[in-house]
This record gives C-alpha cells, structure tokens and sequence, in this order.
C-alpha cells in the first residue's frame, strides 16, 4: 500500500490516499500468461519444413548459391484446385480431388486422397531410403488440401518435403 501525506498545505489535518496495487499485479499476471501460452500455441502451429542444403537446416545455409543443392526429383506432386498430378519417372497421372464423404461425420465432405496415398506407398516401396518429396503448389490450390498431402507424405516417412510454388 502506497500512502500520501500532505502535511504542508494544511495543517488542520492531514489527507491519506491510498493506492491499491493489488489490480495492476493481477493485471500483468494474466497479461504474461497470455502472452507466455500464445507464444507456445504459435510455435506447436507451425508446419515445420525443411529445404536441406547438405544437410543442413535452412538457417544454417550461408547464401553462397553454389553450395545449395539442387532438386532433382523423378517423384512430384503438383497440387492444383481440383485435381493433383502425379509425375512418376516421366509419366504424368492427372488425380481428380473428389469429394467424398467423411467416415466419422455423415455430414461432412473430405477430399478423396487415395490414389495419392498408393502413388506414395509405391515411391516408399521403390525407394526406401528416399527421404524427399517435391510438391509444388499452384496459385488455385487449396491449403487444406495441400496440408493433407503433406500429412500423407509424413506418414509414409518422407521426412524433407520440399514445398514450392508452381511457376507459371
């Protein structure tokens, strides 16, 4: 508690004002909570993606461009608003996004990934060691959509994605 005596101006008696602190700390209490737990929310959100240059993580690349290591995929994944094609060794496979329903909500609509899904076990089963996959996103496609793939490619164990804009 903070007290005030002004004791010059009047000597009759003296005034006392208190200040009460108490709401200010709580105040700040919640602010630094708030702040402090939004803070890790941001970071759990992030998709974490990796363009490794001799493996090394993308901060830790100098900008020397002879040094970055160039992308050469026979497996892509070009996701566009309605459909994805599917480059494999050369040949080009057009994959409609369909919508289908969704199993745990009758109500609900997702987007059918299947031939995408078996497209990626069979890379998986070409090449096992292979950790990248080149997906490339054009301007009209949906993230949603791009994010499920990316989810389907973490699931298969294809753990550098490598995620691009489609040049037009």
């Amino acid at each position: 508690m903070a007290a005030y005596n002004d004791s010059s101006r009047r000597k009759r008696g003296t005034a006392t004002t208190d200040l009460n602190l108490v709401p200010f700390i709580d105040l700040f209490s919640v602010l630094v909570i708030f702040l402090v737990s939004t803070a890790v929310w941001d970071q759990l959100a992030a998709v974490p993606l990796s363009m490794g240059v001799e493996d090394k993580p993308a901060f830790a690349v100098p900008n020397d461009a002879a040094k970055v290591k160039k992308i050469t995929s026979s497996y892509k994944l070009i996701v566009m608003k309605e459909n994805v094609d599917i480059f494999d060794n050369g040949m080009i496979q057009r994959v409609p996004l369909v919508d289908i329903p969704d199993p745990n909500d009758s109500e609900k609509k997702i987007k059918d990934l299947s031939a995408i899904s078996k497209f990626i076990t069979k890379v998986r089963a070409e090449s096992p060691d292979k950790k990248d996959m080149l997906i490339l996103a054009s301007d009209t496609s949906v993230y949603k959509d791009l994010v499920a793939i990316m989810d389907l490619c973490m699931e298969k164990q294809f753990s550098e994605l490598v995620v691009s804009g489609l040049e037009q």
